[in-house]
């Protein structure tokens, strides 16, 4: 859903961003010596509902207009 229904790179796109995201997130607070149980949730709760709310399609078709592959 996050990257985009329909199309081979949308859902490896968006596994791939929550992935790198989550991956940092989690690096970041350990950096800092913080332990928030939940955090991963929480993350890709903000994550849905702002890529619901701002790309409805997903980020795949912004991301190849941007591109150039769709037009």
């Amino acid at each position: 859903m996050i990257g985009g229904v329909g199309t081979l790179f949308g859902p490896i796109l968006g596994a791939a961003v929550l992935t790198l995201l989550s991956d940092g997130i989690t690096d970041l607070l350990a950096a800092l010596g913080w332990e928030i149980p939940g955090i991963k949730q929480v993350f890709y709760g903000i994550v849905l509902l702002a890529v619901v709310m701002f790309l409805p399609h997903g980020i795949w078709p912004a991301v190849s207009r941007r591109l150039g592959f769709h037009k």
